[in-house]
Formats: C-alpha cells, structure tokens, sequence
C-alpha cells in the first residue's frame, strides 16, 4: 500500500521505520547523508574522493550503512533496489583483491564538432572529469577473476551517461585487441546511454570498430 505507515514483510506487517527528513526531493539515487550539530540527516555535498559513511537509499529512504551495503552487493537491505556502482566499485566487485591493474590510454575527447546544446560539449567533458576523476567513460585493465586472469572494460556511467564516443571506443578496440594477443577472457561491463550525441557520427563510427 503506496503512503501507508505498514508493509508486508516474512509474512507478517510491520510498521515502517521513520525515514529521516532529508532536504530535495524523493530520488532513487543514492543519497550521501550526515548528521548536522541539531542531530538532524542532512545531504551532503562529497568532495572528490571522498566517501560517506551512510548512504540514504532513494526508494525507500532507509539509511545504510555504507560497508553493509558493500557486502550486500549494493542492493538495499531493507526494499532490495539497486544503488548505482561506479567503474572502481564494479571493478572491486569482481576481480581478486589487489590483482586490478589498470591500462586506459591517457585519452582526452577534443570537442572534434565543437559541439553546444545548453552547455557547450567542452564544458560537459571538463565537468564530467572533475566530478568523476576519469579521463572518459571507459576503464580499462587486467586483473583475476577466481584466479584466471582477464581483459576489463568497465563503462562508468557518471561519465556523461557513459555513453560511447570515439576515446571510449578507442579504450574498447585497445581491451579487446591486448586481450586477443594475450589469449585472455574479455570482460566488458555496459552501463552506457548509447551513442555520444555530441559527437555525431563519430561516435556511431564506433559500432563498426568494437
């Protein structure tokens, strides 16, 4: 029942918990939390890097603890929604502790249409860097996944939607050509919009290369 203080759980009704006052509105989006000095929960602006402890989860607002929600595979405890992963978190999930070593080309998009909507595609690219620490959508690396050694490719959708463009095709082509000359497994993770609209038919380009 959609508003109601009661829900049906291991067959029996509870009552809901009290989902802390946080300021916005409702999301699904995993939202970074703290207490402020009037003990209150409040959104936080994270700086890059840094993590929170507590995550709100924006289905059903309960607070989660955030290593509990790590060893839960990022679903939530409580109304099992899944909360976003970054490349790194994804990455972290499936291969060996400590066998990850990463490969992405040092490759910058430069703007090749000069492309503008609301913002200029330049001011995209450069926003998208600074929040997300990458150089594009794609990661790249080797690591073990229960001993055996394979190719990744990990789209990061913070990234501009992670969708595809002509540096994250070019990252995709280099994984998967490295990954044939050492007769390893590819393994590629897809969380992608699709195609980079900025980027026109280059970006559809990439289709025929990966």
């Amino acid at each position: 029942m959609r508003g109601s203080p009661w829900c049906f759980r291991a067959g029996w009704w509870h009552r809901r918990a009290e989902a802390p006052i946080i300021r916005g509105e409702h999301r699904r989006n995993p939202v970074p939390i703290r207490r402020d000095d009037r003990d209150r929960y409040v959104e936080v602006e994270l700086r890059r890097g840094e993590e929170p402890l507590w995550l709100r989860c924006g289905s059903c607002g309960e607070l989660v603890f955030r290593r509990r929600l790590r060893e839960n595979n990022y679903i939530c405890p409580r109304c099992g929604a899944y909360f976003f992963l970054t490349a790194e978190e994804r990455i972290a999930a499936l291969v060996d502790e400590g066998t990850f070593q990463e490969l992405t080309l040092p490759l910058e998009s430069d703007d090749p249409l000069s492309f503008s909507d609301r913002k200029p595609y330049a001011d995209r690219l450069r926003e998208a860097r600074e929040s997300t620490g990458l150089s594009d959508a794609v990661v790249v690396g080797t690591g073990n996944i229960a001993g055996h050694r394979v190719m990744l490719a990990v789209m990061d959708f913070r990234f501009i939607g992670g969708s595809m463009g002509i540096v994250a095709g070019e990252q995709l082509a280099f994984a998967m050509e490295r990954a044939a000359e050492e007769r390893i497994p590819f393994v590629f993770v897809v969380a992608s919009g699709g195609a980079r609209v900025q980027e026109g038919v280059l970006s559809l380009l990439q289709m025929a290369k990966t």
